[in-house]
């Protein structure tokens, strides 16, 4: 039987004494040949049992070729065509399903039945349940088929169920949208798909994601080769990776998308650009002749994959790339770190935006202070040409060191109160980038010289990478040698009328030297402590500037009888000073008066007679001495003065010019000479510089006067005159004549 060029439209296979299904067509042991038919908008109702809204097909093989089913229904499965129990497969050729619905199988329902499907469209089609273009319960064949715009629960393109053998080569999966899982459903099925494409779909509320493209429930193990999934990296043979570029939303480069939340929905242009990453790669074995459009496969050396078969070369220019400049990571605490994820600066292409990738990969790990690794950004287009740059990332090791100094600590002075800072080594120290070296800051060899004389030593830590950590301690030096005393001898001395003597004080007598200056001496007992007759102990101490003593001892045996001499001295005279302001110390012992002492008493005098004395006042002490040693003193002090006058000479008595006023004035006079034997006078004048002089020999008496520093003056006189040296100015009048008397005479008169 052969149909062609029919309408079916709007009939009904919901009646209860007919068929249930098949309201256009009812196939049953029949292998009609049907072609260039629309089946448009009939529907099976009768109950959920009811399948093929169009066409049921059972026990039947029909050949159908460039038919159109839209708008057809079915409350069961099938919403279009149902095929069941066929012996001889049903075959679908260059055929359009559109806007059909179904409860399973939104456009066709397969069971039990071996349908052939090649060079059809699937669009806008609804399954409530399962497989919104189709649902397959048994083997099917499919070849350069749409799957577009379908819509359904689970499987809104296909939903295969059970064993293997259903077979898909070059189909295209784009636009669907399930609401649970997948526009490729496999429920415990092991279907076979060769150079296919499942791209852009959606599962609940995300498109493109792995559950979007492909599902397999239970034991489901497709074998997927020369194939390209979204979000899939399947093992098998050819297979693109669909992960890398899951978020680029047309990365097979179709002409249209068709965007998946608008299904049921039609529309989108599927055939692939010259950009498209899929030419070429597909496998020529078991690859259909034709495309979906009839162009000849394949057009390069192998087919591209999906139902369309690029009729032109594919794009064959590659992208662009620029890499950022070269950059640094931070070391960690273990001196390492790991690449970091980076984008190129630029990356175009003739056919938009590339994939950039990036290796190694960005936990690549870097270990060590300037390790380094190139960093290679490679962009590939859709037509998978491809484009690099490189720059470099390097480890920097920015973490400073740690250091832990000493403690404070000294150094003993030597002989000469002097040491060195010494080498110090740190406590501690550490770097994430290896042991660090130590240096010291001042040098051991820097000295310290006096006690307690203290330099504060800097330890630096330095890593490889120049970070640098400091500590300081304090090196102190420390005098830790006792200083050195010798005592006088041993002396009697003399009580006094008591019975009682006042101990001198022995410290000028008394000897001591420290490595660390000049120690302080004390004397116990003290100096003017009462002493009964017989001997005594006296200790004398050295204590040095870091307060470490040493001592000696010596016997004062006080013994009765005379007393220590006492003297009285003269009244303290004024001398007057020389010609060279000084004055000769005079012998004032014989003016001084002993008494008391043991035997004979002689009497010093400090300083000395004809010592030379300069002005003011000089202490003299007159010391009296007994046989027995024994001393007494007294002082008074001799007072040198200036009492010579200086000396001055006046320069001549002098004269001053009269201005046109005929005044002046004194003006200001040096001496012609002026000394003193106690160095340059002052000078000063009388009357002032500017005394005003008036009239012709007026005369000023100029007194200049010498004072020294000790007051003494001397001075001297001249005159200053004013004197008038203007010659005086006449003008004559003009000349004239004397009229002559009768005697022809006459007189000159008197002119002014």
């Amino acid at each position: 039987m052969t149909i062609t060029n029919c309408i079916i439209t709007a009939n009904n296979a919901g009646i209860s004494s007919g068929p249930c299904g098949g309201a256009g067509i009812y196939n049953i042991l029949s292998n009609p040949s049907i072609s260039n038919c629309t089946f448009s908008a009939n529907t099976a109702t009768l109950s959920s049992t009811a399948s093929g809204g169009a066409m049921t097909n059972s026990n039947s093989g029909p050949v159908v070729n460039n038919c159109v089913f839209s708008g057809n229904s079915c409350v069961g499965n099938g919403g279009a065509v149902h095929n069941n129990t066929n012996s001889t497969p049903p075959q679908f050729i260059n055929c359009t399903f559109t806007g059909n619905s179904a409860q399973s199988g939104g456009a066709m329902h397969n069971q039990l039945s071996a349908t052939v499907i090649s060079n059809c469209t699937f669009s806008g089609n609804t399954a409530t349940s399962s497989g919104g273009a189709m649902q397959n319960f048994s083997p099917i064949t499919a070849s350069n088929c749409l799957f577009s715009g379908n819509t359904a629960s689970n499987g809104a393109g296909v939903f295969n169920s059970g064993g293997t053998g259903h077979i898909y080569t070059n189909c295209t999966f784009s636009g669907n949208k399930a609401s649970s899982f997948a526009a490729f459903y496999n429920n415990n099925s092991n279907p076979t798909l060769t150079n296919c494409i499942i791209w852009n779909n959606r599962s609940g509320s995300t498109t493109g994601n792995a559950n979007s493209a492909l599902y397999n429930f239970g034991t489901s193990a497709p074998v997927i080769s020369y194939s390209l999934i979204q979000n899939h990296n399947p093992s098998g043979t050819g297979n693109l990776n669909g992960i890398p570029n899951a978020a680029t939303a047309n990365y097979p480069g179709f002409t249209t998308l068709l965007d998946p939340t608008t299904a049921p929905a039609t529309g989108g242009d599927f055939h692939i650009t010259a950009c498209s990453p899929v030419l070429n790669l597909g496998t020529n074995t078991g690859a259909p002749a034709t495309d979906l459009f009839g162009n000849a496969r394949p057009f390069g050396a192998n087919v591209d994959l999906g139902m369309h078969e690029l009729q032109s070369a594919p794009d064959a220019t590659p992208p662009s790339i620029t890499c950022p400049a070269n950059t640094t990571v931070a070391a960690d605490g273990s001196c390492a770190g790991t690449v970091g994820t980076y984008s190129a600066t630029s990356a175009t292409d003739n056919c938009g935006t590339p994939n950039v990738t990036q290796s190694p990969a960005s936990n690549t790990a870097l270990s060590g202070h300037d390790d380094l690794e190139t960093v290679t950004l490679t962009a590939t287009d859709g037509a998978n040409n491809t484009a690099t740059c490189s720059f470099t990332v390097t480890l920097k090791d920015v973490a400073p060191p740690s250091i832990t100094c000493p403690a404070n600590t000294t150094v003993a002075a030597n002989g000469s109160c002097a040491g060195m800072v010494g080498t110090h080594s740190a406590a501690t120290s550490g770097d994430n980038c290896g042991g660090p070296t130590v240096s010291q800051s001042p040098a051991s060899n820097t000295a310290l010289n006096g006690h307690d004389d203290l330099e504060t030593v800097t330890l630096t830590a330095t890593d490889g990478a120049g970070n640098t950590a400091t500590c300081t301690i304090t090196v102190t030096l420390k005098d830790v040698t006792p200083p050195t005393i010798t005592c006088p001898m041993n002396t009697t001395v003399s009580a006094d009328i008591s019975n009682n003597y006042a101990l001198a004080d022995f410290t000028g007598s008394t000897t001591s030297s420290d490595n660390c200056g000049s120690p302080t001496e004390s004397q116990s007992p003290g100096a003017n402590t009462s002493l009964g007759l017989g001997g005594h102990t006296v200790t004398m101490t050295a204590t040095d500037g870091a307060g470490l003593t040493a001592t000696c001892s010596f016997t004062v045996t006080v013994q009765a009888g005379c007393f220590a001499p006492t003297v009285t001295c003269p009244t303290g005279p004024t001398v007057a000073a020389n010609s060279i302001c000084q004055a000769a110390l005079a012998d004032y012992t014989s003016s001084a008066t002993p008494s008391g002492g043991c035997g004979t008493v002689t009497l010093g005098q400090f300083p000395a007679a004809s010592t030379m004395l300069g002005l003011g006042g000089q202490t003299v002490t007159i010391t009296a001495t007994d046989q027995n040693s024994n001393t007494g003193t007294c002082s008074f002090t001799v007072t040198v003065a200036d009492q010579t006058a200086p000396t001055i000479t006046c320069p001549a008595n002098t004269t001053v010019a009269a201005n046109g006023s005929c005044a002046g004035m004194v003006g200001t006079h040096s001496a012609a000479t002026s000394g003193d034997n106690c160095g340059g006078p002052t000078v000063s004048q009388s009357p002032a510089s500017n005394t005003a002089l008036n009239g012709h020999d007026d005369a000023e008496t100029v007194t200049l006067t010498a004072t020294d520093a000790g007051g003494n003056t001397a001075t001297c006189s001249f005159t200053v005159t004013l004197k008038d040296v203007t010659p005086p100015s006449i003008t004559c009048p003009a000349n004239t004549t004397v009229a002559a008397n009768g005697s022809c005479a006459g007189m000159v008169g008197t002119h002014s």
